[in-house]
């Protein structure tokens, strides 16, 4: 304790059994490149805020489960998320998911209670059983894979979700068989957009563009917008972007935007 940031040697291979186990100071941790082996139960506990994580499909289970973090970026590298390694993270606020992720094994995620927003990258083929259950503030999942599979049970039965997908999609058809509400995702060049309950989800890779006044493909929604979301790997808002939107609309902004034009948000 004591320590709140550390970098491990690119070196290290196995990580022991508990070795950071309810580390109390550590805020910001990166899991090394060539780690093949971890112990049980290595960071549960723990009070971590922002992880970045390796592919996982060697290194055992549970191993955040009830930690604090609240902030997890998933690289290109990993593939798939391991079972319970998320479990009851009840502060995980945010993840960043990356292009690559084939597989979220089941009860990945069950019980962050504080997660609200989730987009999936293209890439994910699967989703297991339990995987987001409990999660029960969960409102939006983008699912932009129209062949997605899905376990038994993914979602929490209290959870005032919303699916998102393309229409005929397996996420459509998994949302009917589950009296789960479906909205259909806007489609702009690299860009999905949709629109729920005065909020605004905007997701992809790369930049939104530039338009004339009240011509972005969203413009029609605007007035009724309290809140926007914008999703990991947008890089750039172009100008007239979200022009006449609200003074007093909230907005989420992605750790990947390096510039705004100056009039995206005029009026």
């Amino acid at each position: 304790n004591g320590v709140t940031s550390l970098k491990l040697p690119d070196s290290i291979e196995s990580i022991g059994t508990q070795a950071f186990f309810r580390t109390l100071d550590l805020d910001e941790f990166t899991l090394p490149p060539n780690l093949k082996k971890m112990g049980t139960n290595v960071f549960n506990y723990s009070r971590i805020k922002k992880l970045t994580i390796i592919d996982t499909t060697s290194l055992g289970v549970t191993q955040f489960a009830q930690s604090s973090i609240s902030e997890l970026i998933v690289p290109e590298s990993v593939k798939k998320i391991n079972g319970a390694w998320f479990s009851s993270c009840s502060n995980l606020k945010t993840i960043m998911f990356s292009e690559g992720l084939t597989k979220i094994d089941g009860t990945a995620f069950q019980g962050c209670t504080a997660l609200e927003t989730v987009y999936l990258p293209n890439s994910v083929e699967s989703i297991g059983k339990n995987a987001f259950k409990g999660c029960t503030k969960l409102k939006n999942f983008v699912v932009p894979n129209n062949d997605i599979s899905f376990g038994e049970t993914v979602f929490a039965d209290d959870a005032a979700l919303t699916l998102f997908g393309e229409s005929g999609s397996a996420t459509e058809m998994y949302a009917n068989a589950n009296n789960i509400p479906f909205e259909v995702c806007n489609v702009v060049d690299n860009i999905r957009w949709m629109s729920k309950d005065g909020t605004l989800l905007i997701d992809g890779k790369g930049d939104i563009a530039d338009y004339s006044v009240g011509g972005a493909p969203w413009n029609d929604v605007l007035k009724n917008i309290d809140s926007v979301i914008i999703g990991e790997g947008i890089t750039k808002i172009g100008e007239n972007a979200f022009y006449g939107i609200s003074e007093s609309a909230q907005l989420s902004l992605p750790s990947t935007l390096e510039y705004a034009a100056a009039n995206a948000f005029g009026n």
